[in-house]
C-alpha cells in the first residue's frame, strides 16, 4: 500500500530531475567542449551481470605551473564485471589527447581500471556505493612524448525508479603530468536510462575539480 502512495510521486520526481539534468548537459556542451573526464559510475544491477559500454568524454582542468588548463578528448571501451551484488570490476581501454598553451598533442593510448563496492546490495530503488580508479594515456607533441596520470576516489548515492537511475555524490580526484591539477575535491551528477533490459544509456557531469561531461551506450549480457 505504501509503494502505491509514493510511486507517483517519486515518478513526477524523478521524471523532473531527469529534464532538469538533461537540458543542463545540453546547455552546458558549448562550455565542456575542452574539458577533461576523470570519472565513470557503475550500473546497480542484482546478480551476476557483464556489460560493456563505449564511452565519448570532453574534459577541462586547471594545474599548477605556467601552463594554464589542460584540456583533452577522449573516447574508451569500458567493459564491467559484477558479482555477488556487491562488487564491480572494470576496465578502460581506448584513446586520448591533450592541449595545454600551445601544445596540442596527438592521440595516443589510454588504459586503466577501477572497481565498485555497493553497500546495499538488494534494495531496487536507493544504493550507495564507493568507485575507485585510475588511469594512464600518453601523448605526443612536436616529437615529445609526455604521459599522464589520473586517479579518482568517490561515494555515491543512486535513486532507481522504472528505467531511470539518477546518482550524485562527492569525489577527489588528482591528475599528474609533472605539474598537479589545483583541485582535487568535486562532485558527479549523472543518470543512467534503460531503453531495454539490456541496452542504456548513461550521461554524466563533473565540477569543481573539473569541468566534465561523458555520455556512454552500453549492453548488458
Amino acid at each position: 500500500m505504501a509503494k502505491k502512495l509514493i510511486s507517483p510521486r517519486l515518478d513526477r520526481f524523478n521524471r523532473k530531475a531527469a529534464a532538469v539534468l538533461v537540458a543542463g548537459i545540453f546547455l552546458l556542451l558549448p562550455a565542456l567542449a575542452r574539458s577533461e573526464y576523470v570519472g565513470g559510475e557503475g550500473k546497480s544491477k542484482p546478480g551476476l551481470s557483464v556489460s560493456i559500454e563505449p564511452v565519448f568524454g570532453l574534459t577541462k582542468r586547471d594545474m599548477s605551473g605556467d601552463e594554464g588548463s589542460l584540456t583533452s578528448l577522449r573516447f574508451f571501451l569500458r567493459p564491467t564485471f559484477k558479482i555477488y551484488d556487491r562488487v564491480a570490476f572494470y576496465g578502460n581501454i581506448g584513446a586520448a589527447d591533450y592541449h595545454q598553451g600551445d601544445a596540442d598533442g596527438a592521440l595516443g593510448l589510454l588504459a586503466g581500471g577501477g572497481a565498485k563496492v555497493f553497500f546495499i546490495a538488494h534494495n531496487q530503488y536507493i544504493n550507495l556505493y564507493a568507485d575507485g580508479q585510475f588511469l594512464t594515456f600518453a601523448s605526443n607533441y612536436d616529437g615529445d612524448g609526455h604521459r599522464f596520470f589520473a586517479y579518482q576516489f568517490a561515494l555515491l548515492i543512486s535513486h532507481k525508479d522504472s528505467n531511470w537511475n539518477i546518482y550524485a555524490g562527492p569525489k577527489y580526484a588528482q591528475l599528474q603530468n609533472g605539474a598537479h591539477a589545483n583541485d582535487k575535491v568535486g562532485v558527479v551528477i549523472g543518470m543512467d536510462y534503460s531503453v531495454t533490459p539490456m541496452v542504456f544509456f548513461t550521461a554524466e557531469m563533473h565540477n569543481f575539480t573539473d569541468d566534465a561531461l561523458y555520455v556512454g551506450v552500453g549492453y548488458r549480457f
